[in-house]
């Protein structure tokens, strides 16, 4: 299906701007700091970049399919399905600054402050990176395949969708242990956390 990026008015749903993008768009991702979006195409193996405006900057073609998006800085982190990698470019110049190979079919990345962590849902597990030096600190296995992911900065944990279980597995990512799980006892295809709570 044809994909649009939409800029909304959350107070009246009004649309304000709106842009004709690809195919199948996978994940978005803004950095407020940078006044930047940036949307995954899979079928198209690119990433674009665009200003709050939705004026194209640009666009990074993967020699794989990219899944998920992260901003940090100047620098976008993209999770490559066929090499299992997560891919580093520069923001400023389009051009690859490092790749790390994270493990199978790497699903979401998020950012917890200090670590990165990447799900691996083709091998049931998390990476977790070191952001400022580009390695992998530990991997942590999970009992299903892992797919999104969300952080609660307020307890330190972070929550993962196991999508073959119907269950939500609760990561401790000051020592990097699995706490538990919550069973939900159905497929679940998203995962937020609120802010305040």
């Amino acid at each position: 299906s044809i994909g649009y990026v939409i800029v909304l008015d959350t107070t009246t749903g009004e649309i304000l701007k709106s842009t004709r993008i690809g195919f199948g768009i996978s994940d978005v991702e803004a950095s407020e700091k940078k006044q930047i979006v940036a949307v995954s195409v899979p079928q198209e193996q690119k990433v674009y970049l665009f200003d709050y405006n939705l004026e194209r900057i640009g666009n990074i073609r993967l020699a794989g399919v990219p899944s998920s998006l992260w901003i940090n800085n100047d620098y976008i982190y993209v999770t490559n399905k066929t090499h299992g990698t997560v891919e580093i470019y520069n923001i400023k110049t389009l051009r690859m600054q490092a790749s790390v190979y994270s493990g199978s079919l790497p699903k979401d990345i998020t950012d917890t402050g200090v670590k990165v962590y990447v799900s691996n849902s083709g091998e049931n597990s998390l990476s977790v990176f070191d952001k400022n030096q580009y390695v992998i600190l530990k991997k942590i296995n999970l009992i299903s395949a892992p797919d999104r992911m969300t952080f609660c900065s307020l307890k330190s944990l972070l929550y993962v969708i196991l999508k073959d279980k119907g269950k939500i597995a609760v990561v401790d990512v000051i020592r990097d242990k699995i706490l538990g799980s919550i069973n939900i006892g159905c497929e679940i295809s998203s995962i937020l956390v609120n802010k305040g709570s």
